[in-house]
């Protein structure tokens, strides 16, 4: 069987970023707008890995509230490591989503194919409804 050809070809530059390419026409990856929308993330990322950490010790500190424990410096330090790996954690978890509803997008748009991750499908109504309409405007301008 032939599978159809892509409706979009993806044009990777050198900085890491990629644009998609749509009857010839090139347009920017939804981060790359995001980035220039956004414009300084680093401070926007601090802040959230900071929470996240803290939240993480919070979380565990309460966690043990009642139980016969004793805090010493090798119990803070442990706690302290893990909460500041957190966020890394918490990152690599959303790209690892990321690139499994970019394939489950590619694989419906080139092969009409529902995708068998059942997490991708929990969100896949909306992503369908904005890939529809994303579509529709960018055919009618």
């Amino acid at each position: 069987m032939l599978e159809k050809e892509p409706i979009y070809k993806v044009d990777f530059i050198n900085q890491g970023g990629h644009f998609y390419i749509i009857n010839g026409v090139k347009y920017p990856s939804v981060t790359s707008i995001l980035g220039m929308i956004g414009g300084d993330k680093t401070q926007a990322l601090m802040g959230w890995a900071k929470k996240i950490s803290v939240q993480y010790i919070s979380d565990e500190l309460k966690e043990m509230l009642g139980k016969d424990i004793t805090i010493d410096e090798a119990f803070v330090d442990s706690i302290s490591k893990i909460g500041m790996q957190r966020p890394k954690f918490e990152l690599n978890k959303a790209a690892d989503f990321g690139t499994r509803a970019h394939d489950a997008i590619d694989n419906y748009i080139i092969k009409k194919e529902l995708p068998k991750d059942e997490e991708i499908m929990d969100c896949f109504p909306i992503i369908t409804y904005v890939i529809t309409h994303f579509l529709f405007l960018l055919f009618r301008y």
